[in-house]
């Protein structure tokens, strides 16, 4: 069973033909019910929902080396977003007045990290001693599955939020094929097999047939890891809305 909890606190229950979790006391509040792809949907009005769940992602400031080491540093600051400099050119009143600015190369600051969605850059010098290069000044990318102690759930959820702020869809390849994530909107979540509430984004996805697709680009920001993990976390509904199969996205 699965509890939809809206901003204004209705909702929906999502119960599978042949689940027998009991809802009694969800009973007095159940507005209508259908059955649609042997999925049993009640719309359920006032949902108690007293818990209160942070967007805080505190835990993503912390950095330990694959070995369980913390990587000390004193500043830390966020790469640009994908396509920048698409934007410099659309803020320039020239045409590529800024095109050598894509070939510049980024430099760390002593002892200072810069973080993108998926990987952070840091000087090999200020890596813990068991992470060191042989040369100081190499710029280090370390894709954050190869640290310890990051939560990956929340970072695909705070990618897609993220990417979904001014973009309608997201495109993705995985094992051979294209896929398309469309949000549909954000809200909270009871997981009943887990007994807890989650952020939750409520998504379709769709194969995209006879389309292409070049992910050269993606794969500088995004790797193979990160890819799987947003394909395998949806958590399915087995309900279609405009050809998109509905799920959660969650953390």
């Amino acid at each position: 069973m699965i509890i939809e909890i809206l901003s204004n606190n209705d909702g929906y229950i999502y119960l599978q033909k042949d689940d027998n979790t009991n809802i009694r006391h969800y009973k007095d509040k159940i507005v209508s019910h259908e059955i649609i792809d042997s999925i049993n949907i009640y719309a359920v009005k006032d949902l108690c929902n007293t818990i209160n769940l942070s967007d805080s992602d505190n835990s993503m400031l912390e950095f330990k080396c694959k070995h369980g080491i913390n990587i000390q540093y004193s500043s830390l600051n966020l790469l640009p977003s994908e396509n920048w400099h698409e934007l410099i050119d659309c803020w320039s009143c020239h045409d590529n007045e800024f095109a050598n600015v894509k070939n510049l190369r980024i430099k760390v600051r002593p002892n200072g990290i810069l973080l993108s969605s998926f990987f952070i850059l840091i000087n090999s010098c200020d890596l813990p001693i068991c992470c060191q290069v042989q040369e100081p000044t190499h710029v280090k990318k370390i894709w954050l599955n190869n640290l310890q102690g990051v939560n990956h759930k929340k970072l695909i959820f705070f990618y897609l939020a993220t990417y979904f702020n001014s973009n309608s869809v997201y495109i993705f390849q995985y094992e051979g094929k294209i896929y398309e994530i469309k949000l549909f909107y954000t809200c909270k979540c009871l997981i009943y097999e887990d007994k807890k509430y989650f952020n939750v984004m409520k998504i379709g996805i769709k194969e995209k047939h006879n389309i292409y697709f070049d992910d050269t680009k993606m794969k500088e920001t995004i790797n193979e890891y990160y890819i799987k993990l947003i394909y395998e976390s949806i958590l399915h509904i087995n309900i279609k809305i405009l050809d998109y199969q509905t799920g959660f996205i969650y953390y």
